[in-house]
């Protein structure tokens, strides 16, 4: 998936006493695999994913997971 961020500039404080800007302006683009499989009764999946552009500079996630079920 793509994201267009158009007006990204985003200001806060923190109790009045820290304060800053950020800007996300930019495009950026998601991508994620992932993968099931199936032993019996129980099934083990995990994916991958990655995002770059805009803001975002090659970050990269994933998850495995375990299920059993009786």
């Amino acid at each position: 998936s793509a994201v267009q961020e158009l007006d990204g500039k985003h200001s806060y404080s923190v109790d009045n006493t820290f304060f800053g800007e950020t800007n996300t302006k930019g495009t950026s683009v998601l991508a994620e695999t992932g993968v099931n499989v199936r032993f019996g009764q129980l099934a083990v999946f995990g994916g991958v994913n990655w995002q770059d552009g805009g803001a975002l500079k090659r970050f990269f996630g994933g998850q495995v997971g375990l299920r059993y079920t009786w």
